[in-house]
């Protein structure tokens, strides 16, 4: 059985590669980039406020809404952190819910 070149490059991707659109896989590395800087408590947590708009913005499959405003500190530097993340992954850091009036 001879296999083409294309069918090989296909068997040997990973499944979720496969399966997820880019919008779907830029939406669970933002997710896992969250879930993964975002303190629950403590010094570096987000406020409640920014938390719940990042949540949302995640719940909503990274589609909208995009109004997340960092207010504090942590706020700000968990925005910047989130930032290095989504470029260091090859997006833009447009994709990011980071809006403020």
């Amino acid at each position: 059985m001879i296999l083409r070149p294309a069918l090989i490059v296909l068997m040997l991707a990973p499944a979720s590669a496969l399966a997820q659109t880019w919008p779907q896989q830029k939406c669970a590395l933002f997710t896992e980039a969250w879930a993964t800087s975002a303190p629950a408590e403590g010094k570096g947590a987000p406020s409640p406020g920014f938390r719940q708009k990042i949540e949302a913005f995640i719940a909503s499959g990274c589609e909208t809404p995009r109004d997340a405003c960092p207010a504090t500190k942590a706020d700000v530097e968990l925005a910047d952190a989130l930032a290095l993340i989504v470029a260091l992954e090859g997006m833009s850091t447009t994709f990011l819910p980071i809006a403020c009036p």
